[in-house]
């Protein structure tokens, strides 16, 4: 690995972590750069390099658990006090310089500028149009109950705490699949997202030694920067958990409605972000298992569906074929697949017109305030982003006929 930095200050513990990295297992492609312009860090590779080469290989123990980090905030500085009786010496360390990086890219003062939960308490009703879109799951509720200034609420140092480690962790999942805890990751957290990024993968080495690995993905033709992909977010989920509006993302996660199938209930959809299906799909859906949503049957004549993913031009079926799994899970024993197919037609017809006239109903709103354009403009930049591709939206009435 290259340590290239226009601060000396952090090159210098770019470069401590990388020895200990090093010197405790760990495996970082020599020709990967960690580059710090700015306030930014990332990594890149600039020579020929695969998208199967990898990048990154960590060990289980250098992995951090946060909750033994214990993060807080003194003079607009995150101060860690490490649990010495969950992690180890190695793992202190990793911590340390983790954190002094940050601390010197000026980043407790960066999240109390640009967290959009911060900068829009005290202009509640700009923001509350969006909240409408998406449902209440754990990560959202945390953010709202600060929001509101709900009596079990963090506090505003907490809660800068809470979302800067919520943008820097990843899931821990043992060998059986269990969860066991968030985990800070040393220089994978370096990587930024893209939905077209590396995914985060485990593999055994010839030991059995398990390493949490990632490898080389440069989406971007134009430039050298290697990205992860943190999940399936649109522009409104990268606002809501990262502050900016991911404008590339070619779809749009729908906004909560639902669908009444003539003769046999109703189809609650929700909007919530990562509860995907559960259990093994046909060999037909495979290959969109990533937009696959959680489905649960509730009573007799009501399915819940956790989310569904509107797509532009660059998958244009995707979202009719969700559509038809997810009635004939529903209802397609009773039915005729003709029936099947018109009632998809009707729910993919709704789901659409549903999102644009949300977003253009929240895009009126916005144009009638007349105080704090500053805040203003970004939201309309959103708006308007999800607006754009739910126009691209390709209706193919020839695709059951194939």
């Amino acid at each position: 690995m290259i340590v290239k930095s226009d601060n000396k200050a952090v090159k210098q513990e770019l470069v401590k972590l990388k020895d200990i990295i090093l010197e405790a297992g760990g495996w970082l492609y020599e020709g990967l750069q960690v580059c710090c312009e700015g306030d930014q860090v990332s990594l890149k590779v600039e020579e020929p390099v695969a998208d199967i080469d990898y990048l990154i290989k960590l060990p289980e123990e250098l992995l951090i658990p946060i909750n033994a980090i214990n993060l807080t905030i003194e003079n607009d500085l995150f101060v860690v006090s490490p649990d010495e009786t969950v992690l180890s010496p190695v793992q202190i360390k990793v911590a340390a310089h983790i954190i002094e990086v940050f601390n010197l890219l000026d980043r407790v003062k960066f999240h109390k500028d640009s967290n959009p939960w911060v900068l829009y308490k005290n202009k509640k009703e700009l923001l509350e149009p969006f909240i409408k879109a998406r449902s209440s799951y754990y990560d959202l509720q945390q953010r709202l109950d600060y929001f509101y200034d709900k009596p079990e609420a963090m506090s505003e140092e907490e809660f800068i705490c809470w979302v800067f480690m919520k943008s820097h962790v990843l899931g821990y999942i043992n060998e059986k699949g269990d969860f066991l805890s968030e985990v800070l990751m040393p220089f994978i957290t370096f990587l930024n997202h893209d939905y077209r990024g590396t995914p985060y993968f485990y593999e055994n080495n010839d030991d059995q030694q398990r390493f949490l690995c990632v490898k080389n993905q440069q989406p971007h033709l134009h430039e050298s920067e290697c990205f992860a992909c943190y999940g399936i977010y649109d522009g409104l989920d990268s606002f809501v958990h990262h502050g900016y509006v991911d404008v590339d993302v070619p779809y749009v996660r729908s906004v909560p409605t639902y669908f009444e199938i003539e003769g046999h209930g109703e189809i609650v959809l929700h909007a919530n972000v990562g509860k995907n299906y559960e259990g093994r799909l046909p060999e037909t859906l495979q290959d969109l298992s990533a937009f696959m949503p959680r489905l649960e049957k509730l009573g007799e004549d009501t399915l819940s569906v956790s989310h569904l993913i509107i797509p532009s031009r660059f998958s244009p079926h995707a979202l009719r074929r969700i559509l038809r799994f997810i009635i004939n899970t529903y209802i397609g024993a009773n039915v005729s697949p003709e029936f099947v197919i018109e009632q998809t037609y009707k729910f993919e017809k709704h789901v659409v017109a549903t999102n644009i006239d949300f977003y253009k109903g929240v895009l009126r709103e916005l144009e009638q305030k007349t105080e704090g354009e500053d805040l203003i403009q970004p939201l309309k930049i959103l708006t308007n982003v999800q607006l754009n591709k739910l126009y691209k939206y390709h209706f193919n009435p020839e695709f059951f006929k194939r």
